[in-house]
């Protein structure tokens, strides 16, 4: 029997356990109350579309990427634990679309193809988590042994719904996420204790992450050993309130591989050490409310400390932004304006490694087209949210790019996904930093907690970075259509 038959000879024999009929298991809504046993199952289907900077056909490709997510929770004040298959299905992707360097992969179906065997057509079912938890989050000690979801930044939420949607939208997975937007995604094995008081919310964790992302073959854990801690807490500041976060990370890569880095590839290879990096840092957010409507404000920041292979390790990170939200407007418009900035290696013959390390990040949370993150590079970005009906938001972004060392790389990705390659790609800057401009907006429709429905689309014209390696006019599209059902 061939692969994919099993694969979906074993998911539906799960769904049809989760439709049995049973006294103590039901669906639940959000605010209901926990039940003895209920199932999950989340369903998402995005059908998209690359053009990678003036490739020609190769960069010029449609896919369909389907992800599935079931499994059975049980939820008690005090006990909780949940099974959770997963299964992405890919179809179409390119099997032309990568090419020698320094143009690489183009985009994310290059990407997915090459990661996954070289298959244009796949299916695989893995096992997404699988945790216990002794106590109960959110108002008291708590401990989750096993393989779980993982998002820095998430640990609580703020009580104000400002600064609740700048944790989600503007400070979560900057560095340690499961990369949700792709169709594999990425879980963690290991250990969260937490413990919620009047004072806040301090919660501890060692984990491992699983291969997934971008390759749909195994879900084994890496050889990459994580260490976290972060202590947070509500602030009220005059009439308004404020979020405070402080946070470090140990991250320790034994995987072997050979790092991206501005280095020569003979130098790289010859360089056995792992990658240990300290990563101190946290975050200030502040609503301000105001007789014309409320303003927000955000920074965050890190230091590195450590060392990359046998060089040193010191770098660092900053985000800056500030919105407004006008009061009485219709359809509440939310305005924000922003830089980040992030250091890179000036020097690839000394001791030192200066590039700031993302770790485990989601980038797309912070790249809508992720074919940058935020390692040497700084970046001026404008936004604008606005919800014309209930049910419906649509956004518009738009962003100036460039390298901040014209002697390092332009890097894409988002960290370990397999046990071979190092996870985050580089390519050449050829003593230029303008990378790039780009365009885009969103339209999402959410007719009840169900379902949601999403289409996306962007223009991005190169900088000298992206044009003297793809040529041409250097402009890039993403367009994607997107709908996803929860239960």
């Amino acid at each position: 029997m061939s692969i994919f038959r099993r694969a979906v000879r074993s998911f539906c024999q799960l769904l049809a356990i989760l439709s049995l009929p049973n006294r103590g298991v039901s669906a639940q809504s959000p605010g209901a109350p926990p039940s003895t046993i209920h199932p999950v199952l989340f369903v998402r289907a995005r059908m998209e579309s690359w053009d990678w900077f003036d490739t020609g056909s190769a960069g010029r490709y449609e896919y369909v990427g389907v992800t599935v997510r079931a499994g059975l929770t049980r939820q008690s004040p005090h006990f909780a634990w949940r099974a959770e298959l997963a299964l992405p299905m890919l179809i179409g992707l390119p099997d032309d679309a990568t090419l020698p360097p320094p143009a690489g992969q183009l985009g994310g179906g290059a990407t997915t193809f090459e990661a996954s065997g070289q298959r244009r057509d796949l299916i695989h079912v893995m096992p997404r988590q699988l945790w216990v938890r002794w106590g109960r989050p959110r108002a008291g000690p708590a401990l989750k042994a096993g393989r779980f979801d993982f998002n820095d930044g998430a640990e609580r939420t703020p009580k104000h719904h400002v600064l609740a949607a700048l944790r989600t939208q503007r400070i979560n997975q900057r560095l340690i996420g499961t990369f949700a937007f792709t169709h594999v995604q990425r879980s963690f094995d290991g250990v969260v204790a937490s413990l919620d008081g009047a004072e806040g919310n301090l919660t501890l964790a060692a984990m491992r992450p699983t291969a997934g992302v971008f390759a749909a073959r195994t879900a084994r854990s890496l050889e990459v050993n994580l260490l976290c801690g972060a202590w947070s807490r509500d602030i009220r500041v005059g009439a308004g309130a404020a979020d405070l976060r402080l946070f470090g990370i140990f991250s320790d890569d034994r995987r072997g591989v050979v790092p991206v880095d501005n280095r020569p590839l003979a130098a790289r290879q010859a360089d056995t050490r792992s990658l240990r990096v300290v990563t101190l840092g946290g975050h200030w957010l502040q609503a301000v409310p105001t007789g014309l409507g409320d303003v927000d404000l955000l920074a965050w920041g890190v230091l590195q400390r450590g060392s990359w292979g046998s060089l040193g390790q010191r770098s660092g990170a900053v985000a800056l932004e500030v919105g407004f939200e006008p009061r009485g407007v219709p359809g509440r418009p939310w305005v924000r304006v922003g830089m980040a900035h992030s250091t890179g290696d000036d020097d690839p013959a000394d001791n030192r490694h200066e590039t700031f390390y993302q770790v485990l990040p989601t980038p797309r949370v912070y790249a809508r087209h992720p074919f940058y993150n935020m390692m040497n590079s700084s970046e001026l970005f404008a936004s604008m949210q606005i919800r014309p009906h209930p049910k419906v938001t649509a956004r518009v972004w738009a962003h100036r790019l460039r390298l901040t060392e014209s002697t390092d790389l332009w890097y894409l990705g988002g960290g370990a996904f397999e046990p071979t390659t190092f996870g985050f790609a580089g390519r050449p800057a050829n003593n230029a930093q303008g990378l790039a401009t780009v365009v885009e907006g969103a339209l999402e429709y959410r007719p009840d907690w169900h379902w949601a429905f999403e289409v996306f689309g962007n223009f991005v014209r190169g900088g000298p970075v992206v044009n003297r390696i793809y040529g041409g006019s250097g402009t890039a599209r993403l367009l994607y259509l997107e709908s996803s059902f929860t239960w």
